[in-house]
């Protein structure tokens, strides 16, 4: 159970993000066989993932999913979606045919395959929960994140100062040259990715960097710790500055939030006063500034400073906003870029639209209402009890732990921020990751494995 999870936090976002749907077709059935197999061998005893508001907010929505794709009665569907029940009756004249019975999603093999994926998310979630109950493991699974966040971003830097490397195997016409972008297609999904890889680079770095020495200089210089501390603040470094060079505003913006609520909240939350934390900020704001200084942040500052003209995400909120109204209970999940080109009024007719732009416009879109009042309300809840959680947590008692969570919390803002602008909710490397740091906020202090990292 243990080696697919590495697997797969590993490789998908390798892959493009997986946003080929064979590839991620794949990943959802590696999950659910992995599944199967924790379960054939008893791998969830006395796992608790979530409490029970989580469990009615995930079962209501993936009823709702559900009812979306049963068939009803024309009668029925006339009332519950009148718009769907009029250009189904359209599309059935054409043809001469009498109305069946039929579903308020659009497509029902497209919908099925997403509401799977779901499902794969959730699974995972399970997964990567019971995989970190163990401390060396969930040592190893930081590790790994940070491995592959370095990795991203050094490559995301090459493309930033050698604009011609591009992303290997795509065709260039399709990258955004001299912007850093990694193994993503889109630079604002690589951003995204790098949102959740800072903070918790960062919560490893304050977790290694918060020891007992709180004395002279000379004490904190002598320390065994303070290579490890710089490392990771190397590596740190070498993220921010991919995040900076991939040239995604609501990106750097989400990155930025991020960092601020991760020392706003240990600020409140650590009582006493860490040097060589201090040190750690110090030696990262001072390499970030030599090597950004190094590069130049001219092609950065120039696009915050220009306002785009006819970007077109406000024209295609405007058309999203049109299918969200006429269709109150959605038009089924995936069906957005399928239904969009009916509603293609504002945005370039020529252009093929794919997603929203706006995670949480798509999901309206796609769920109606009560799909996405499940998703958004159980999110908040979410995020709220967890920042509680923390705030209420003893950072001298667990360090690690505590970073940790609040590194992958301050993730999960960043993206949730991002959200508003972009689609990164959409990309399945990105999603799984988000559902990871999830699994990262329920991490459980007073845990006998979790204890053991104090050591």
């Amino acid at each position: 159970m243990i080696f697919p999870v590495y697997f797969i936090v590993t490789t998908i976002p390798i892959l493009f993000g997986a946003v080929r749907p064979w590839v991620w077709s794949v990943y959802t059935v590696l999950i659910f066989l992995t599944y199967i197999l924790a379960l054939w061998q008893d791998g969830f005893r006395e796992t608790l993932v979530m409490g029970w508001a989580g469990r009615i907010v995930l079962g209501f929505f993936f009823a709702w999913s559900v009812f979306q794709l049963a068939p009803l009665p024309p009668a029925v569907l006339s009332f519950l979606s009148p718009v769907k029940y009029g250009h189904t009756v359209q599309a059935f004249s054409l043809i001469d045919r009498s109305l069946s019975w039929q579903t308020i999603s659009y497509s029902v093999r497209i919908s099925l395959a997403e509401t799977a994926f779901y499902l794969g998310l959730y699974l995972f979630y399970r997964l990567f929960s019971t995989v970190i109950r163990d401390a060396a493991q969930l040592k190893t699974m930081v590790i790994i994140v940070l491995l592959i966040g370095t990795a991203e971003a050094l490559y995301g830097i090459v493309q930033a100062l050698v604009p011609a490397a591009g992303v290997l195997w795509v065709d260039a016409t399709h990258a955004y040259f001299g912007m850093a972008r990694g193994t993503y297609i889109n630079r604002n999904n690589f951003a995204g990715f790098m949102e959740m890889g800072i903070p918790i680079t960062l919560g490893f770095a304050m977790a290694v960097s918060y020891w007992p020495v709180r004395g002279k200089l000379r004490q904190i210089l002598a320390h065994d710790r303070l290579n490890q501390t710089i490392f990771i603040g190397m590596i740190l470094v070498v993220m921010l500055l991919a995040l900076v060079f991939s040239q995604s505003r609501a990106g750097i913006m989400g990155g930025a939030l991020a960092l601020l609520a991760f020392f706003g909240v240990s600020r409140v939350a650590v009582k006493k006063s860490s040097a060589p934390a201090w040190v750690l900020v110090g030696v990262i704001v001072s390499l970030f500034l030599a090597y950004g200084l190094s590069i130049g942040f001219e092609p950065v500052i120039e696009r915050f400073l220009r306002i785009d003209q006819n970007t077109g995400r406000l024209d295609i909120w405007k058309d999203t906003w049109s299918i969200a109204r006429e269709h109150p209970l959605g038009v089924g999940p995936g069906n957005y870029e399928h239904v969009y080109p009916v509603y293609q009024v504002h945005f370039n007719p020529r252009l093929r639209v794919l997603d929203a732009h706006n995670d949480f416009l798509q999901v309206l879109a796609e769920s109606g209402w009560p799909g996405f009042a499940a998703l958004a309300g159980g999110f908040l809840y979410f995020l709220v009890s967890r920042l509680a959680g923390i705030v209420k947590s003893n950072p001298d008692a667990d360090p690690f732990s505590f970073f940790i969570r609040l590194g992958a919390l301050c993730g999960l803002f960043a993206l949730f921020f991002h959200s508003f602008f972009d689609f990164n909710l959409q990309i399945p490397a990105n999603t799984v990751y988000f559902v990871g740091m999830m699994a990262f906020c329920n991490l459980n202090p007073k845990s006998k494995q979790i204890q053991s990292m104090k050591s």
